[in-house]
């Protein structure tokens, strides 16, 4: 829990009249998955208080794992490993980088980035995903442009992009 993010947008809920920016830790969103409520400042400090007593119970480690497997990614499907399972027919530990690639974009969107789908959308959010790891100095351009041109093997034919190593510099 991160009591000055929470502070801070506290303050610029209270400055601008809105939600301005958020102050969920990775342990406070996945209270929200967990446990389902309407937003509002006292779900948000219930949620903040659950998170407390998971991050003294569990390692950051275990946090993340449940975590990955409560997120959403299209229709009924929770957890990264159902999704690899649906969306390509075997675990996510068989992946191959490109698939990793794409099942990290679609959480932020679920339904909308669904490659079975929306291929397309689920591409572009690949593509996406990429470019934020260059920008954050994780992977170099080169190995961005592999992301895009290795094999995606899904149920569904993805979209080909037109991707250069310029597309991620």
């Amino acid at each position: 829990v991160d009591l000055a993010a929470s502070a801070r947008a506290f303050w610029q809920l209270l400055k601008h009249g809105r939600i301005v920016s958020g102050s969920s830790t990775v342990t406070m969103q996945l209270m929200n998955l967990a446990d389902r409520r309407p937003r509002s400042w006292f779900n948000k400090l219930r949620q903040m208080e659950l998170a407390r007593g998971w991050e003294k119970k569990h390692s950051k480690r275990e946090i993340l794992e449940a975590y990955f497997n409560y997120l959403p990614y299209g229709g009924k499907l929770y957890g990264v490993e159902a999704a690899a399972r649906y969306y390509f027919g075997r675990s996510a530990s068989e992946l191959n980088f490109a698939e990793c690639t794409l099942l990290a974009g679609i959480p932020q969107r679920p339904n909308r980035f669904r490659p079975d789908r929306h291929p397309e959308a689920a591409r572009r959010r690949q593509k996406t995903v990429l470019e934020m790891l260059v920008r954050r100095k994780l992977l170099t351009a080169g190995e961005a442009l592999n992301g895009t041109t290795e094999k995606v093997d899904a149920s569904t034919t993805l979209a080909d992009g037109e991707y250069t190593p310029e597309s991620f510099s």
